[in-house]
């Protein structure tokens, strides 16, 4: 009896350990995983030196989880004219959208920007895709080509969420349409392309869902409609830095960790 119980001991001391080194090493691998997730989007300095070219500006923030996410945005120069913006979303949180994230910074990198079209630009990451994701793997994105020069923005959505425009010398910010079909839905999706002004003061907001639905001390959310309101007493209260002032205030009264990734962008004219 006493050797079957030091026997069991020290099988159950073995285990505890080998379950210690897994989540360890585990823990190492997750930790990798978020870090070259951030090495695939832009740097501030990669934003600024593309950006400044136009006469713009961006900001972005990104807050992992404690799990692995499928948060993804990128810009790029198209000629001296014009650049693109995307974001996208992969949903669920787990190694499959984090992985998706790399087939997609792939995908883009290979691909040459012929059309002055956001939504020809949706319909060939779709495309690429659609043969690539695990039935059940779904993205959100958005696109948009800027052309400041003519005060100019043209976007496309699939499905992403209602981007928010807005001008800080007017002091006036609106949710926009945020229609369209999931990437990786349908084979034969097709995108619709919006086009509005934007001239100088004016800036696009793009952010993932930690934002509204992350609760706050007290339990409720901002909700769409409350980021809306925050956006709009930003460029109200702090013209000069808007976006600073709605992390500022997010943070001030949401509950920590978060259950989400947290991506916010801000490309101003």
């Amino acid at each position: 009896m006493l050797l079957r119980r030091c026997r069991d001991m020290l099988e159950r001391h073995f285990l505890l350990q080998e379950l210690t080194r897994y989540r360890l090493r585990l823990d190492h691998e997750l930790s990798a995983a978020r870090d070259n997730q951030r090495q695939i989007v832009p740097s501030d300095e990669d934003a600024k030196e593309i950006t400044n070219w136009y006469g713009c500006e961006i900001a972005a923030h990104y807050q992992p989880s404690s799990e692995l996410g499928g948060d993804f945005w990128g810009i790029r120069n198209i000629d001296e004219n014009r650049l693109i913006f995307f974001t996208a979303d992969f949903l669920g949180h787990s190694l499959a959208p984090s992985l998706n994230t790399f087939r997609l910074d792939a995908i883009i990198k290979e691909m040459e920007v012929t059309s002055l079209s956001p939504a020809d630009f949706l319909a060939n990451i779709k495309a690429s895709l659609y043969t690539l994701l695990e039935p059940g793997q779904f993205a959100t994105m958005l696109c948009a080509i800027i052309e400041p020069k003519n005060d100019r923005l043209v976007y496309a959505d699939a499905a992403a969420l209602e981007p928010i425009f807005g001008n800080v010398t007017t002091q006036n910010a609106s949710l926009m349409d945020g229609s369209g079909i999931l990437l990786g839905v349908r084979e034969n999706s097709t995108y619709e392309d919006k086009e509005i002004e934007f001239p100088k003061g004016s800036f696009m907001f793009l952010f993932s869902d930690a934002l509204f639905e992350s609760p706050s001390q007290d339990g409720k959310a901002l909700e769409t409609e409350g980021v809306l309101e925050l956006t709009q007493s930003a460029i109200v209260k702090s013209p000069a830095t808007p976006f600073d002032f709605v992390l500022s205030e997010f943070y001030k009264e949401v509950s920590q960790p978060l259950n989400d990734d947290l991506t916010a962008i801000w490309l101003s004219h």
